[in-house]
């Protein structure tokens, strides 16, 4: 599980990944890009062509783990009030809003 880094639940009695993440670095412009992929109601038989992460391994998403179908803009809109909410916390300054 570790060798393919993200986010993951167990789900069924099974660890299941849910987040993807990626980086990449260019060392011409210094120029670092990080992000993330959340499967929300992810068509998950895609996964079953391809070995996620180059490994043998089973992916998830919000929808099979709650049984609710989300929309992008709501869990979109989740996630940022959490990033913000965790980000005070860590940095200890409570002062950043969503815009």
């Amino acid at each position: 599980v570790m060798a393919a880094q993200g986010v993951w639940v167990v789900h069924d009695g099974v660890p299941k990944k849910i987040v993807s993440r990626g980086i990449k670095a260019k060392c011409s412009n210094r120029l670092t890009t990080y992000g993330f992929a959340l499967n929300i109601s992810t068509e998950l038989s895609y996964f079953d062509a391809i070995y996620p992460c180059g490994l043998d391994l089973k992916m998830t998403s919000v929808e099979q783990v709650t049984g609710k179908n989300y929309s992008l803009p709501k869990v979109a809109k989740m996630l940022a009030e959490t990033l913000v909410k965790k980000f005070g916390e860590i940095s200890g300054d409570n002062s950043h809003e969503l815009i």
